[in-house]
């Protein structure tokens, strides 16, 4: 989450209590394949700025404990 957060860049207007419910599909090394924006409360530019900001944070880092490793990822984005 904090690597896409570091990727996004903020669209103009007021995005101040927007998100968006993310599933992110990676590979075994961390490589995004595929970003699908599940529910969002922000408009399509909002919307596009973070499916933007997960395929920039690509290759996302893996977990210390490979047990622990999810092809599927499940976050909401709320920008501070």
């Amino acid at each position: 989450k904090q690597q896409v957060e570091n990727s996004w860049l903020r669209p103009v207007g007021n995005v101040e209590g927007l998100g968006c419910d993310v599933m992110v599909t990676q590979t075994m090394s961390g490589d995004v394949i595929d970003v699908m924006v599940q529910s969002c409360t922000g408009d399509n530019a909002f919307q596009r700025s973070v499916e933007r900001a997960v395929r920039k944070a690509s290759p996302l880092p893996l977990p210390p404990d490979p047990e622990l490793f999810d092809r599927e990822i499940h976050f909401t984005f709320k920008p501070q």
